[in-house]
């Protein structure tokens, strides 16, 4: 990362690149002391719409892919959302702008059902591929159905629908960002991009992207504690439960 960030400082300059196309580091950061209020202003519009997409995506959506995960007659659900998986869902923005209104909702709205899809997936994917052991185990010790879901599936498959959860949570920011470029009128940091790229603003452009990326990456990283602390779970589970 150091080597990448002493880079980008340096050959835009060695080079001779034009500031149109790439400007130092540090000018980008002069541009954040500069539009320092402007990007304190539209960080609270995006994240606050993440925070609701990720809301809905997260627990709606390991609920459904648990329940098609784990009961037989439900595959088909998991086989229509692979199915609209392949469709662009950027293409359907302009419909719920046009439905809900160009503000936070329909912004909100599409990021809940571009990151949807994927954590259902994984989290059935996750839950179908919980070792048979565990489950008769815990059948031969008398565990009830319930206690089948919350002792056995869930913290057996929390590794694989933590990574789902991922997935999603990406997809749920580059769907926000990609609302706000388009037609929102809520504000944003994507809206911020946008005013800036007309403007011909390239520092205060890539010092928004930084702000960008640092919430994906505190967002990622969360995510990866939380799913090495469920690996380490899931071996106890396993050595728990597993016969002998």
């Amino acid at each position: 990362m150091a080597i990448l960030l002493l880079c980008w400082e340096l050959l835009p300059r060695l080079l001779g690149i034009p500031s149109g196309f790439l400007v130092p580091l540090s000018e980008a950061l002069q541009a954040g002391g500069r539009e320092g209020d402007a990007v304190l202003a539209a960080l609270w519009p995006t994240v606050s719409a993440v925070l609701a997409a990720l809301t809905f995506t997260w627990v709606v959506g390991v609920v459904v892919g648990f329940l098609v995960g784990s009961m037989p007659g439900l595959r088909f659900v998991g086989t229509f959302f692979g199915i609209l998986y392949a469709v662009p869902f950027v293409i359907l923005y302009p419909l719920l702008s046009v439905w809900i209104g160009p503000g936070q909702l329909s912004k909100i709205a599409f990021a809940c059902l571009y990151g949807f899809i994927p954590v259902v997936l994984t989290a059935a994917a996750g839950v179908r591929g919980v070792d048979e052991n565990l489950y008769r185990s815990a059948r031969s010790m008398g565990a009830s159905r319930r206690q089948l879901m919350t002792k056995v599936l869930l913290p057996a498959s929390m590794p694989v629908i933590l990574s789902g959860l991922r997935l999603g949570g990406g997809l749920v920011l580059i769907a926000v960002i990609v609302a706000e470029m388009l037609a929102s009128t809520s504000g944003g940091m994507g809206t911020l991009i946008t005013a800036y790229r007309v403007q011909f603003d390239a520092a205060a452009v890539y010092f928004c992207i930084i702000v960008v990326l640092v919430l994906a990456l505190i967002m990622d990283q969360s995510l990866a504690a939380a799913e090495r602390w469920a690996a380490r779970g899931r071996s106890v589970t396993v050595n728990t439960v597993a016969p002998g």
